[in-house]
């Protein structure tokens, strides 16, 4: 782990120098001490983030297992429902081949399949002479899901965490999207109607498919390389203080550039970053948003 750095603060008043001090010598003196203190919570998340990790994490293993068994469980459910529905196609075939060679058949001998009655008396046909029907049958297609950018980032995201679910927010946030978007929102429903994921607000994995995910970084890191330079420093800045309210001017003034929050270039910049769902805006007053501490 590195030494933080020591920080030198301009000037070593006392408290009778301070007494002295001109109103805008003081908010002065403030803003250097803030900015001072924000350079220390930005060198202690360095620190945390270079603390040496386990070589065994047992969390890791047991969330690993976990969805080991919930994916053995999804996967034998969906091979006995495909199981059912061949069970029935095939059946229906034969009665359709008995109404045409004259004979009622109603069952398929000696098979048992689950949720399907058992037969009592199974009915033999017996042919004279040796008769070839030829038969077409289309058994349902099981594979074979081709999913869209957009889909497979959805659901790359949400595989590793069956055991939680998260809000159309923090999913955007993190697979580069607008939530609000109507690409995003087709997305989600297709995955619904492949069976793939559950829920509307609070969405989950249903149905896990190792073949359906990407490779994708979806770190707080790469969050911050895909903004732009000004989204980026306001970002930075919330991020490091992530339980505080700033005005539109004093949240400009804390970014490394110290834009005009006058600007342009600064105004779009908070209009895109609450447009992904970075930051919420009340009363003219900006934060993180908190849903992203909970991820």
């Amino acid at each position: 782990m590195t030494r933080p750095k020591r920080i030198k603060i301009e000037g070593d008043y006392r408290l009778g120098d301070l007494k002295k001090m001109t109103k805008v010598q003081l908010i002065s003196y403030v803003k250097k001490i803030q900015k001072e203190v924000m350079e220390l919570k930005r060198q202690l998340r360095i620190a945390e983030h270079s603390k040496p990790k386990p070589e065994i994490d047992e969390q890791k293993l047991e969330r690993i297992k976990r969805q080991w068994l919930i994916q053995s469980e999804r996967e034998y459910e969906s091979k006995s429902k495909v199981m059912i529905k061949n069970y029935n196609l095939l059946n229906n075939k034969l009665i359709q081949i008995g109404k045409i060679l004259g004979h009622n058949i109603k069952t398929i001998s000696n098979v048992v399949v689950k949720d399907v009655p058992k037969i009592q008396k199974p009915i033999h046909l017996e042919l004279k002479k040796p008769t070839t029907i030829p038969v077409k049958v289309d058994f349902p297609n099981n594979g074979d899901i081709t999913l869209g950018l957009c889909e497979q980032k959805l659901y790359s995201l949400l595989y590793p965490y069956s055991e939680r679910s998260f809000t159309k927010l923090q999913m955007g946030v993190f697979t580069g999207y607008s939530f609000r978007s109507g690409s995003f929102s087709n997305s989600l429903s297709r995955l619904r109607s492949l069976g793939l994921i559950q829920g509307s607000e609070n969405i989950q994995i249903l149905e896990v498919k190792p073949e359906l995910i990407g490779e994708f970084d979806f770190s707080k890191e790469e969050i911050i390389n895909k903004l732009g330079r000004c989204e980026k420093e306001i970002y930075e800045v919330l991020l490091q203080n992530p339980d505080d309210t700033f005005g539109k001017e004093e949240l400009a003034e804390n970014t490394t550039t110290q834009y005009s929050a006058g600007s342009g270039s600064f105004s779009n910049a908070i209009s895109r970053l609450n447009t992904l769902g970075l930051i919420n805006r009340t009363d003219g007053m900006i934060r993180l948003n908190p849903e992203l501490l909970e991820i």
